[in-house]
């Protein structure tokens, strides 16, 4: 797959598949990039459906199991992602150096 206008020197940094409960065909993946953006491939086609722009190298994607994308940037900042409308929804800020990486804790009730 190659993003038709995309740079020679533009680097993958992370991808994440979306989840398969939703998406049992396993045909979307998102990753985050050198360029500043987190694109989502249909990888049945090789094209770019969707670009989550930050302003700075894209160093880590999550595509979350409940219908959130996470990103994290060397522009300092984390963003929250709808994975259905790819709007962002929250940005954390407050971060005083690059967001190198992130990971998801999932917690499940197993008590019922």
């Amino acid at each position: 797959m190659r993003r038709g206008n995309a740079k020679a020197e533009t680097v993958i940094t992370s991808i994440s598949w979306q989840p398969f409960h939703q998406n049992p065909k396993c045909d979307r993946l998102i990753a985050g990039s050198s360029d500043g953006a987190a694109h989502v491939w249909d990888t049945t086609r090789g094209v770019v459906k969707h670009s989550l722009g930050h302003r700075k190298f894209v160093s880590t994607v999550i595509w979350g199991g409940q219908q959130c994308i996470y990103t994290a940037s060397r522009d300092c900042t984390i963003s929250l992602w709808d994975s259905s409308t790819f709007t962002r929804l929250a940005e954390i800020r407050d971060h005083a150096h690059w967001v190198n990486a992130s990971a998801l804790q999932i917690y499940v009730d197993m008590s019922t």
